[in-house]
């Protein structure tokens, strides 16, 4: 599952500012941030580094919106790559969670700056995922 460094970034950092704060523990400064953003690349190119070894035909990589858009087709195509069936009940469960997908806002919006952040640092810690994916680079900016 691959998410665009934009989202997952500023998302990770906020949950783990909060978690640090019930904890007790800091949650500002660059020290955090750091730290987050080293797991997170780790996050990105750990999985690609390994996938690379396995046959190709033996996994998927699911863009995280396209699964959030559309999860019934998502995951039918998930299936027929892996040569799986999709029984009937399971068809009718994909149906009613992309109903509910359908319907689906997401309430969270993040300020970069807020959080310590700048769009240019996250795209280029991340450049290599935004070509390989070809994420959009202007998500979030205001028009």
């Amino acid at each position: 599952l691959v998410r665009n460094p934009l989202e997952v970034i500023p998302s990770f950092l906020s949950m783990m500012q909060f978690t640090w704060r019930v904890l007790g523990a800091p949650a500002e400064g660059p020290e955090l941030r750091n730290y987050l953003l080293r797991m997170a690349r780790y996050w990105y190119d750990y999985p690609l580094q390994y996938l690379e070894k396995l046959p190709e035909h033996s996994y998927v990589i699911v863009n995280y919106d396209e699964l959030v858009r559309d999860p019934g087709a998502t995951v039918t195509q998930i299936y027929q790559r892996l040569e799986l069936n999709i029984s009937p009940v399971f068809a009718e469960v994909l149906q009613r969670e992309t109903d509910k997908a359908r319907g689906y806002q997401s309430q969270h919006d993040y300020s970069l700056e807020d959080l310590g952040l700048s769009r240019e640092q996250i795209l280029d810690e991340f450049s290599h995922i935004f070509e390989r994916f070809g994420f959009d680079t202007k998500k979030g900016q205001e028009a």
